[in-house]
């Protein structure tokens, strides 16, 4: 092996520890750990939760019949209107399984009004629900409850 060779090798060795470090994110600590191994699966079992809040797939199931047609793309703007309760089965709101849910939306693009809680919730109460104003007067104009996801 040519010392170029080798010396590419550590510095793409070099770069990829320092992306690892540098991810962290909310990760328990890299340095608190007792082990490599420790670390390591302290690590991925942190970025395996933070996958959990990055989507919402699944199947929506309910007692009685409701209709809900309405699209967001990243609360910059959504169109369409929305109210279902039921259950939803897959992944949503960080949870994995079976999950009571709750939605009512109502957009036009430029503003729209968001409502969603899995799990433990109750609708009238927004402290327990995720509510937020979206696209460009929604982000500005906003509910005064409990905000749901952003764009940071």
């Amino acid at each position: 092996m040519s010392v170029h060779g080798a010396a590419w090798r550590a510095a793409g060795a070099a770069a990829l520890a320092l992306a690892l470090a540098g991810s962290q994110g909310c990760s328990r600590g890299l340095t608190g750990a007792s082990g490599v191994g420790q670390a390591v699966g302290n690590y991925l079992a942190d970025r395996a939760k933070d996958m959990l809040d990055l989507v919402d797939v699944g199947l929506t199931f309910s007692s009685k019949p409701q209709v809900s047609l309405y699209a967001n793309g990243v609360s910059m703007g959504g169109a369409g209107f929305g109210m279902l309760e039921g259950h939803f089965a897959g992944i949503g709101g960080g949870n994995v399984g079976w999950v009571p849910i709750y939605t009512a939306n109502v957009g036009a693009m430029v503003w729209c009004y968001e409502e969603l809680a899995f799990g433990d919730y109750d609708k009238n109460d927004l402290t327990t629900v995720n509510a937020q104003g979206t696209g460009v007067i929604g982000l500005i104009a906003g509910p005064s409850g409990h905000p749901g996801w952003k764009p940071s």
